[in-house]
């Protein structure tokens, strides 16, 4: 552990941290409200592996990722994006597409929380989360002074902007994608324009129609 002003540092020596255990030790020896916000950034990118952190840096040209179930897609997709955000990218052009309503409404509810957090906390915690987002030495002033300030504006604004943009953030799932599109091109698809998905049960109960 490592005290600086008034923000408790974690600072893992292996990959493998037991977080409830560090949570309890410095809960008992600092007290529960010492424990600061910059040991949950600490926390999500010291699980993160090279491949991960790559994966965040790369912000422009292609990128493929191949990662199976539960190996931090989604923490990667956020962070990603929140970089994305803070370097000027406007969140009207992204999109998003997940397989599931569940995927879509976690990666947008992790944008928000995270938006959220940087328009309260404090000046060193935010200083602390932009270091991390952009992998630089919590200990070392690796941007200048005007470059820092600039940042943290940014991240301050982030959720003001995000929810008084009258085009909300898209990120979709492929069929509700594939709708939105056709709601736009209803002519070009041949489809009416007033269409509308209808659900699994009507879905059975029309193929039961058509074979009798």
């Amino acid at each position: 552990f490592r005290k600086a002003q008034s923000t408790i540092y974690v600072e893992p020596k292996d990959e493998d941290v037991d977080w409830d255990e560090v949570s309890d030790r410095v809960a008992k020896v600092f007290g529960i409200s010492a424990f600061s916000r910059a040991c949950v950034v600490e926390k999500e990118f010291s699980a993160m592996n090279n491949e991960q952190k790559k994966a965040i840096f790369q912000t422009r040209g292609p990128l493929l990722i191949l990662a199976g179930a539960g190996s931090g897609k989604t923490t990667v997709l956020v962070s990603r994006l929140l970089r994305l955000f803070l370097s000027d990218v406007d969140p009207t052009k992204i999109l998003c597409l997940t397989y599931t309503n569940a995927g879509a409404i976690e990666m947008q509810d992790r944008i928000f929380k995270r938006a959220r957090s940087w328009a309260v906390i404090n000046d060193f915690d935010l200083e602390i989360e932009i270091k991390k987002l952009f992998f630089v030495d919590i200990e070392k002033c690796d941007f200048d002074e005007s470059e820092m300030l600039s940042l943290k504006t940014k991240a301050r604004k982030l959720f003001s902007k995000l929810i008084d943009n009258p085009i909300p953030l898209k990120i979709y799932t492929i069929h509700a994608f594939c709708q939105s599109v056709l709601k736009r091109f209803p002519i070009e698809a041949k489809v009416s324009p007033h269409f509308s998905v209808i659900d699994d049960i009507d879905a059975d109960n029309t193929n039961l129609s058509y074979e009798q």
